[in-house]
């Protein structure tokens, strides 16, 4: 449980609900600019997450960091 680790913060309300049927390739290209190849259900291989975004770049604004 998320609550269950010390020292992370928490800030607002617990959003929580129940999933959908969702395209998740276009989920993915919306929220990611990017799609995975390598869903697994509505999971995205860690790997992949890894590979295309190991670095952030300076000018990248705090909301999308």
């Amino acid at each position: 449980d998320i609550d269950l680790q010390p020292n992370l913060p928490i800030d607002g309300e617990v959003v929580t609900g129940p999933v959908t049927s969702v395209d998740w390739s276009a989920t993915c290209e919306q929220l990611l600019g990017k799609v995975s190849n390598k869903f697994r259900g509505s999971r995205i291989e860690i790997g992949w997450l890894e590979d295309n975004f190991k670095t952030i770049e300076a000018s990248t604004s705090d909301i999308d960091k």
